[in-house]
């Protein structure tokens, strides 16, 4: 029963972005999977993410609109980690703060919101303007590498004002890798297994010094 109502919810707020389509959104059910939708902020103005495209994912439990949906952001932004659930009032994090009135639209809205503003969250990340506005330019070519983007968005280039053609032929692979990068970098920070390295590195250094000074004390008597 449940399935069948966030069914019939989901194909009526689809028709509903299809009519009225919302500024700097576009949102499309996966489809091989109505639970499954695919995201595009773009032409956001004066800010430090003009000019950037970018892509993630709302996944809807069979019980919406009775339980909220997982968001992440698959497109690197200096603003969210990438392919991470992000922790809002209207994600899964906070079922007690739900209310089934909240929609796909006013959600994608809430979350640009969210995404101007210097609030610290799961999911966030801290970047200066300037790495910001660097993930902006690259992120239409990191999503032209990402075969589900393609498949989803394809039809819909004109209309979003994407070049393929000529975006690729911009495209340089040293600086999405650059962009992956630092993404990854500003995500996580370094992982446990790096920490232990880097503290064994730096008690290495440690011993050696103190063993340095240890001989050269024995050696000056």
């Amino acid at each position: 029963m449940s399935s069948n109502m966030a069914i019939n919810r989901l194909t009526r707020e689809f028709k509903k972005l299809e009519l009225n389509p919302v500024e700097n959104i576009m949102a499309l059910p996966d489809p091989k999977n109505i639970f499954e939708w695919n995201f595009l902020i773009y032409g956001l103005k004066d800010s430090q993410y003009s000019g950037g495209f970018y892509h993630g994912k709302i996944i809807f439990p069979v019980e919406y609109p009775h339980k909220p949906p997982k968001i992440i952001f698959i497109t690197p932004s200096g603003r969210f980690q990438t392919n991470e659930p992000i922790c809002l009032s209207f994600t899964n994090f906070h079922p007690e703060s739900w209310n089934p009135s909240w929609t796909i639209e006013t959600m994608l809205v809430g979350l640009i919101s969210f995404m101007n503003s210097n609030d610290i969250t799961k999911g966030s990340i801290n970047t200066s303007e300037r790495t910001k506005r660097g993930f902006a330019k690259k992120s239409l070519m990191f999503n032209l590498q990402n075969e589900e983007f393609v498949r989803i968005f394809k039809s819909r280039f004109e209309k979003l004002g994407i070049d393929e053609e000529k975006a690729r032929e911009n495209f340089d692979r040293e600086d999405l890798n650059g962009t992956q990068s630092e993404s990854e970098g500003a995500s996580g920070g370094i992982g446990e297994d790096e920490a232990k390295k880097s503290l064994f590195f730096m008690g290495s250094i440690i011993a050696v010094i103190l063993g340095y000074i240890v001989l050269k004390l024995v050696f000056s008597k």
